[in-house]
């Protein structure tokens, strides 16, 4: 038998070490092709072995959970821009004025949108893109990504309570190059939301679910052959629930703040699945079920200027959101080749960070009471995460 791990330094990760055990056990009853695979390893010098064993190891793997949550934190952002979104309201000439210019309420001004005789419905619709760079620590490896996908939904209003459903479709490309490893992912979204806004105050709750299809290419790597090329197919499926809360101030010259406090918790769960094209290499994988809750606290400063009997509505928003709960993906495997004995070794997968900060712009434009477009872009920025998304929408009342 021939122990792997003896001669690792002491530079080695976690991942690499526990590929090393692996192999160094359950040697006696591994079949020939596994043999011819992992013996000439003892041959090479510690720093080759090292690269080995991440090739081995399937650690893009691991990270499809994590877009998955990525998916599910997108479609959550939506969500709460539909809920923070103001009505499309008829230019009633018996309305109260800020109905009329569609323009956030004054001091000393009735608000239409709290009457309850007010009642719309809207159809609204988005597309969106996006990229995430997560680096690795110093276990883990970089994972990049980049996303793009559409959005749509029905939202009823009456007085000052709305309701909506929405759907959406996300596809991307989530890499660890440095590992040449590469998944290609599509996610499904249906949510809905439940929202007030009165006066000054606004709130809502939504909830969402989501099912992801990825499919894993990686490259694997043996001592006696060139590399081989395993490929897997991964299912999971999410759900989303969340809250937030906030005040419109005016702070005079027509600017409004918002402070705005919130709570999401997203849940992914992965089936597990077996990777084919690399035998004996090929890794058999553990299901997993990842639960991260993050709380946000942000400021959003706006102002409506009137523009040929609409409005034009930018604004800036700024803020932070700290995670907690299963920030790092770790996933249980098995190389299939391999006896039983061998048994299963865990995979740490680049991890989220703990604490991000939130900055934006946008604006909306209404140039009738019926229609609505706008843009925005966005960022979350953190010591090892950057994540930005730009999006474009419109609304029609019907």
């Amino acid at each position: 038998m021939f122990d792997f791990g003896e001669n690792l330094a002491d530079g080695a990760t976690p991942n690499q070490i526990a590929v090393a055990t692996t192999l160094s056990s359950g040697q006696l009853d591994i079949d020939d092709a596994f043999a011819d695979a992992i013996l000439p390893l003892s041959d090479l010098d510690p720093a080759d072995q090292l690269r080995v064993f991440d090739s081995m190891g399937g650690e893009s793997l691991t990270s499809a959970t994590t877009g998955a949550f990525l998916e599910g934190q997108r479609f959550a952002d939506l969500l709460t821009q539909r809920i923070y979104s103001k009505a499309l309201l008829k230019a009633d000439s018996a309305a109260p004025t800020q109905a009329r210019a569609l323009a956030p309420v004054r001091e000393g001004e009735a608000s239409a949108l709290t009457a309850p005789t007010v009642t719309t419905v809207s159809m609204w619709m988005q597309g969106f893109g996006g990229d995430t760079r997560i680096d690795g620590d110093a276990v883990t490896r970089n994972l990049r990504s980049d996303a793009s996908g559409f959005a749509g939904g029905i939202e009823a209003r009456v007085g000052m309570f709305k309701a909506g459903v929405a759907g959406g479709y996300s596809e991307g490309n989530y890499d660890v190059r440095s590992l040449q490893a590469s998944m290609q992912g599509e996610s499904v979204h249906l949510g809905g939301y439940l929202g007030y806004e009165g006066d000054a105050a606004f709130a809502g709750l939504f909830g969402a679910y989501q099912k992801s299809d990825f499919n894993s290419t990686r490259q694997v790597s043996a001592a006696n052959t060139r590399p081989l090329i395993a490929q897997a197919d991964m299912d999971m499926t999410g759900r989303t629930f969340g809250g937030f809360a906030g005040y419109r101030a005016p702070v005079g010259g027509g600017l409004v703040l918002a402070p705005m406090v919130g709570v999401t918790n997203i849940r992914i769960k992965r089936d597990g699945f077996d990777e084919t094209g690399a035998d004996p290499l090929n890794l058999q994988v553990s299901e997993e079920t990842r639960d991260v809750t993050y709380g946000t606290a942000q400021l959003r400063l706006s102002t409506a200027i009137p523009v040929a009997g609409g409005t034009f509505e930018p604004y800036l928003a700024g803020g932070v959101e700290h995670y907690w709960g299963d920030l790092g993906a770790v996933s249980e495997m098995r190389f299939a080749g391999a006896a039983g004995d061998m048994g299963a070794f865990q995979i740490i997968g680049a991890p989220l960070e703990e604490t991000v900060g939130v900055v934006g712009a946008g604006f909306d434009v209404r140039p009738s009471d019926r229609f609505e477009v706008g843009a925005s872009a966005g960022a979350r920025v953190g010591d090892r995460v950057t994540q930005a998304t730009v999006e474009m929408h419109a609304r029609i009342r019907f």
